[in-house]
């Protein structure tokens, strides 16, 4: 269970690392310290450049960390666009730190130097990260379906059935959410990008 630190305002978040080459998917995990405020956003916060830019800075910090571990377990590889050795890769990030267990998916992808090759690289991910992120929604539900209530913060909540975003305790948390979350529930919220509702536009980082 995640333990959240009064005095720093932060929560423990695991950060786990999914490298992909032609061959094998290599995966390293490791603990950080984010912001609380990352952790349990308001469904309207979610999605303000606000929001993002304090998301990618955390992100960028601790990717930068972990680079030349990355780097040493996907070589040698080829670039995903040329089949030319890799000297970098591209880090496609998913945030699922809503939950009470908070958790960043970082997909790990070879690319050699060739601006081309990374533009096509970017463009095949974000294709295939559409078609992915049904099915990593359910799979969410599934392993990670404990959330934190929208209310009270009680832990163990259920997910609202109209947009699975926020979550509440029982019948009179959700009465009392309603009325802030009404206008970004449902529809409304449907019509977001896929990548604004479930991670983030993926990032050379």
């Amino acid at each position: 269970m995640a333990t959240t630190s009064t005095t720093t305002n932060t929560t423990p978040a695991l950060f786990r690392f999914s490298i992909h080459t032609t061959t094998t998917t290599t995966y390293i995990s490791h603990t950080h310290p984010v912001p609380l405020f990352l952790c349990h956003p308001t469904p309207p916060q979610q999605t303000t450049p606000a929001f993002t830019d304090a998301f990618l800075d955390v992100l960028s910090l601790i990717t930068a960390q972990h680079h030349a571990e990355c780097m040493t377990a996907l070589l040698p590889s080829p670039c995903l666009a040329c089949s030319a050795p890799a000297s970098d890769c591209l880090k496609a990030p998913a945030s699922f730190l809503n939950l009470a267990e908070p958790l960043v998916v970082i997909n790990v992808y070879p690319v050699c130097g060739n601006k081309p090759c990374e533009v096509r690289v970017r463009e095949r991910l974000a294709r295939h990260q559409v078609r992915e992120n049904e099915v990593a929604r359910v799979q969410e539900r599934a392993m990670f379906g404990k959330m934190v209530c929208g209310v009270c913060r009680k832990e163990d909540a259920k997910r609202c059935a109209g947009c699975g975003t926020v979550a509440y305790c029982g019948k009179v948390c959700q009465a009392q959410g309603w009325k802030a979350h009404k206008k970004d529930c449902g529809r409304s919220w449907r019509k977001k990008k896929e990548m604004e509702a479930v991670g983030l536009p993926y990032e050379t980082i």
